[in-house]
């Protein structure tokens, strides 16, 4: 939310010609969104061995406004106003995103004589929520599908150094984006039409010490 307002007079100071005039300006923009999610989910033990999880998540994505800046300007210049004439502030297109359910999938198997190797994979899919882009906006969203693959390692100490146990964890995930076609309405749109598709690779290790 930024502003500035200008107040004084316009030309010499012994010979205005025009007294208390006066500039405003306001921009007021949303730079980051981040939806109301509800999550339930449930873990059941297939053995002793193996769990799966499944996790059902609400977005509640319809409280995404246009992100753009909405600009507010009001001028004063006294006798002249008549004479300066501010085109009104654009109408900003509405995204008109909608609501998803995302599901999730994992499972986790662990071998060994102590179970400490821990073999996991997951599943995710995130349904697009926004329509195709055929008007003037262009906001860009496609169906993701992501699959990971994780290894864990616990062991059960070193020495007297760090006598109790610790595990490090690794994964690796790929999300793909599914193409989509977007054709404009609008055979002169200075965008075009154009195909939005994708892929995003993942990789991350972690660590847990007890103490």
């Amino acid at each position: 939310d930024q502003s500035f307002d200008i107040r004084g007079d316009v030309g010499s100071a012994e010979a205005p010609i025009v007294e208390d005039g006066s500039f405003y300006l306001r921009s007021l923009s949303e730079d980051l969104f981040q939806p109301e999610q509800v999550t339930v989910g449930a873990s059941v033990k297939l053995n002793a061995r193996t769990q799966v999880e499944v996790d059902l998540t609400y977005q509640r994505w319809s409280g995404f406004r246009n992100p753009s800046a909405r600009i507010d300007i009001a001028l004063d210049v006294g006798q002249f106003n008549d004479l300066v004439m501010l085109e009104p502030p654009r109408a900003l297109p509405q995204p008109h995103l909608h609501d998803v359910v995302v599901p999730r999938v994992g499972v986790e198997h662990r071998t060994g004589a102590q179970q400490e190797w821990a073999w996991r994979a997951g599943y995710a899919y995130e349904p697009t929520v926004a329509g195709a882009q055929v008007g003037e906006s262009n906001f860009i969203d496609n169906d993701k599908r992501t699959l990971s693959f994780g290894l864990g390692r616990t062991w059960p100490g070193l020495g007297a150094v760090l006598p109790k146990p610790f595990t490090i964890d690794g994964f690796v995930a790929a999300t793909v984006l599914a193409p989509r076609d977007h054709d404009k309405l609008d055979p002169l749109d200075a965008v075009g039409d154009y195909r939005s598709s994708g892929y995003a690779l993942s990789a991350g290790v972690s660590s847990r010490w007890s103490f």
